[in-house]
């Protein structure tokens, strides 16, 4: 389903629901404590991680490579410490590993749900305590995060997605709805009857009589309705959660507030089934993910659907399994004090252990996939990440060095474009004996500085890039997007400067329609333009299909397999298009790869042109300036 990662925000409505509802009592009561609170969550979740972190732990160290284990050290402690959201935060960028391949990647919900779970009980027993009303404070806690959640999703989804603060909001429907229960017993009932009558007064033009049966029913069916058509029409391409994660909130309230008389409550989420199903459901949300990540790790693309569903029947296996003789055990012990503890000693031994081996670059060295094909180049690769364990993370801190980051390469997601440019001077100094080439563009753009400066020194190179900034100024709407202030900066100081040449350089989108407005732009000022095409790209990091290959597989089978097709026929595409619009055009890939799409990705000496998918090491990309130099594009 495209929307199922919506199941996360469904899930937080019966949480906050859940959750809220034994708070609320206990406080009417006189009897909440946060010992027992904490003491319940405890013997609720950590028993299962525990289990899944040490699984994962051990599978990583005869599956995963040296950099790949590090970083599944930092997830395991993040994990234990459940601030997973932030870590994943954090790592979410234009250089980060796929979502695909992080077995620990879904913690990053139940990092969100134990941070509501910290702040939102001391302040309900406070606003009890000082005799507060206890809607207002739900309320406004709610309001505020739904407006930092529609303020932030588009100034940064990546943040708003993830951040407690603009999450709350959801859990705090559900507790909204427990308080409705509690309180104001009959509160639900009559809003759901004025709903009912509204509606059916806009179709029978009068209000209808509404009994019970019928008010729950439409609520449950519309609840339905509402998930339905969340799974199947969100996706990963629409702005998320903002606006859209309405859809499956209200959609739940709705389901959980028609009551257990509802025909779908009762007939479709009451059955032994969808019961057996919820009682694993904790469990079943562990495994699965580190099942189906591990297997795309080792696969190297995406699984088989035969694959896919084994995994998930093995993962409702296991989860049955920790269910029974995990989980439900150490529930049923009671409130043991020495079981607690015993429960928070393992899992803080298990996040120091990750701790530790993020530390130690992930306990190298360890397997690098030995399995030697006949290749010399390989052979010799495979010697270097043997002896280097550390090979992939020395080469990105060399590639970042000679793309000349961060002032000329914007790179830096806590730099701001004002902080880029107090530098950039250094990047823009255009001299008279040689020829003055500016470049403008992403990451790959600035791999062609690389590839230009240690080939080319006929050429003065000067440097306008960012991390993701594509040389399209309409693909950014917002005039503020540091992007595109990063692209009118350089055209602008192209049309201002005599210049050479002006080459303009991405990981091009599949529409690139509005790059003709900047074609014409620098054309009117009287500059020489020339385009270079898309760079050739892979499905999987570069280093890890090599690292990972078996059996006789080598580079003639390898670059085909993994090869990007769509970036040969957008390639393609380009080149009609700077033909038409009378411009030289540069096919990057076909300098790495020949018609058969066997690509050069390894030097005579083992080591790698090209590292993640598609970017330069210092060494590939002189390789590439010198099939440039070759064909005389710079004359």
């Amino acid at each position: 389903m495209k929307g199922g990662f919506i199941g996360v925000d469904v899930f937080f409505v019966i949480s906050g629901f859940l959750i809220s509802t034994i708070i609320f009592e206990a406080l009417d009561r006189g009897t909440f404590s946060f010992t027992a609170f904490y003491a319940r969550r405890i013997r609720r979740i950590f028993p299962a991680l525990i289990l899944v972190l040490v699984v994962s732990y051990a599978l990583g160290w005869f599956l995963l490579l040296v950099d790949e284990y590090k970083q599944l050290g930092k997830h395991i402690a993040a994990g234990t410490g459940f601030i997973s959201n932030f870590v994943m935060w954090r790592e979410t960028g234009y250089f980060d590993n796929s979502a695909e391949t992080k077995p620990l990647l879904h913690l990053w919900s139940l990092g969100v749900e134990e941070q509501f779970y910290i702040v939102w009980p001391l302040l309900l027993w406070l606003a009890w305590k000082w005799k507060f009303n206890l809607l207002t404070i739900t309320v406004i806690v709610a309001i505020v995060s739904f407006y930092l959640n529609l303020n932030g999703v588009s100034k940064d989804p990546v943040a708003t997605f993830y951040s407690p603060q603009t999450r709350f909001w959801e859990l705090l429907c559900g507790s909204l709805l427990a308080w409705a229960s509690i309180y104001k017993k009959d509160a639900p009932a009559d809003i759901k009857k004025k709903v009912v009558g509204w509606v059916g007064y806009d179709i029978y033009r009068h209000i209808p009589e509404v009994n019970g049966k019928i008010r729950d029913n439409v609520f449950s069916w519309f609840g339905l309705f509402l998930l339905a058509y969340g799974f199947c029409h969100i996706n990963e391409h629409i702005p998320f959660p903002g606006q859209w994660a309405i859809v499956p909130v209200l959609g739940s309230v709705s389901i959980i507030s028609a009551g257990a008389n509802a025909w779908v409550n009762r007939n479709l989420l009451s059955n032994k089934v969808a019961v057996w199903f919820g009682l694993i459901s904790f469990p079943l949300y562990l495994w699965h993910w580190p099942l189906l990540s591990f297997v795309k790790i080792i696969e190297s693309e995406s699984p088989s659907r035969a694959i896919r569903i084994a995994i998930g029947v093995l993962s409702i296996v296991l989860a049955w399994l920790t269910y029974n003789f995990l989980e439900r055990p150490i529930r049923l012990q009671g409130s043991s004090k020495a079981n607690v503890a015993l429960l928070v000693l393992t899992t803080l031994f298990i996040g120091i252990v990750g701790f530790l081996t993020y530390k130690n670059h992930g306990i190298s060295p360890r397997s690098t996939s030995l399995i030697k094909g006949g290749e010399r180049k390989l052979l010799k690769y495979d010697f270097i990440v043997a002896s280097h364990p550390n090979y992939i993370e020395q080469m990105t801190a060399d590639r970042q060095v000679a793309i000349r980051a961060p002032y000329c390469q914007f790179n830096n997601p806590d730099q701001t474009f004002d902080a880029y440019r107090l530098g950039i001077s250094d990047c823009l100094k255009i001299v008279s004996d040689k020829k003055n080439v500016l470049i403008i563009g992403d990451s790959h753009a600035a791999d062609l500085y690389v590839a230009l400066k240690e080939t080319h020194h006929h050429l003065n190179l000067l440097q306008v890039t960012g991390a993701g900034c594509m040389a399209i100024r309409s693909r950014y709407r917002d005039k503020d997007d540091p992007c595109r202030r990063l692209i009118d900066y350089g055209i602008e100081f192209a049309k201002k400067n005599k210049l050479d040449y002006v080459l303009l350089a991405s990981r091009w989108p599949n529409d690139f329609s509005g790059l003709v407005l900047e074609l014409d732009a620098l054309k009117e000022a009287g500059q020489r333009v020339i385009l270079m095409g898309p760079p050739v790209e892979f499905k999987k990091d570069v280093n890890k299909f090599l690292s990972r290959r078996s059996g006789d597989d080598g580079l003639v089978r390898l670059s085909p397999r993994f090869i990007n097709r769509e970036k040969i026929t957008l390639n393609e595409r380009m080149a009609e298009f700077a033909k038409k619009n009378n411009v030289p055009f540069v096919d990057r890939i076909s300098l790495f790869c020949d018609i058969q799409r066997v690509c050069n990705l390894v030097a005579d000496n083992g080591e790698l042109y090209i590292w993640d998918y598609g970017h330069l090491s210092r060494t590939g990309a002189k390789y590439l300036g010198e099939r440039l130099l070759e064909r005389d594009y710079f004359r």
